[in-house]
């Protein structure tokens, strides 16, 4: 599910294993050095299954993730865990709602705190949430939005705020992608849908903003 390059020149890959949990899913790390030979590995997760972890690497040289769980409860949640530079645990937290709650995009802020997607689904309804949080994990504030389901992807942008791309879909003909940009506060500046397409990756340029949508969409910096 990801891949960094890190500062030795080596790699620390993420993904999923059933190797390790007597039947359920963990998340499952690898670091290599820089001939790909193998450093270690890690596990991580409960006793219920651990799925689709987004995952970065922090400005103090460890990782992140962020994935639904359901080692916390008979429904997922998602789960941030910050790991130091050798993959240990520093700290993890647990976002829950009503009803249903899936980890789906992470970025780290300029501050040091995470930028968090979620997609809850209450009654069977879905909505999503950016969650802002400290360098530890605790909530700043939250941003709930009822136009677009799942957060796909986070970006940091060069003015403090962020940009986001996700997925609704009610759309007339299958599923629309939202994009939507923030300021560092979490208001709204502006946003584009971009009907009947998938949602994947953004990512700012000097100019505008590049995102994968199954292609590759360029727009500028109000969205055009």
């Amino acid at each position: 599910y990801g891949a960094v390059q890190t500062s030795d020149s080596g790699f620390v890959l993420a993904g999923v294993t059933e190797s390790y949990g007597a039947g359920s899913i963990d998340y499952y790390l690898v670091k290599l050095d820089k001939n790909g030979d193998l450093v270690w590995t890690r596990t991580y997760g409960g006793a219920g299954g651990d799925f689709e972890p987004a995952f970065i690497q922090t400005a103090d040289s460890g990782f992140a993730f962020l994935g639904s769980s359901y080692s916390f409860g008979n429904k997922p949640r998602a789960y941030l865990v910050k790991l130091d530079k050798a993959g240990n645990v520093s700290w993890s937290k647990i976002f829950s709602g009503i009803d249903v709650v899936y980890g789906s995009a992470l970025e780290q802020a300029a501050d040091g705190g995470f930028l968090i997607g979620t997609s809850n689904v209450i009654s069977s309804q879905h909505s999503a949430t950016i969650i802002k949080t400290d360098s530890l994990g605790n909530v700043l504030w939250g941003r709930n939005f009822t136009n677009s389901e799942w957060i796909k992807d986070i970006a940091s942008t060069r003015d403090g705020g962020f940009i986001t791309i996700g997925e609704s879909l009610s759309g007339i003909i299958g599923r629309d992608a939202y994009i939507i940009k923030w300021d560092s506060i979490g208001s709204v500046k502006w946003a584009k849908k971009l009907e009947s397409t998938f949602a994947f990756e953004v990512k700012e340029l000097d100019d505008g903003y590049i995102i994968a949508n199954g292609g590759l969409f360029k727009i500028d910096t109000t969205g055009n």
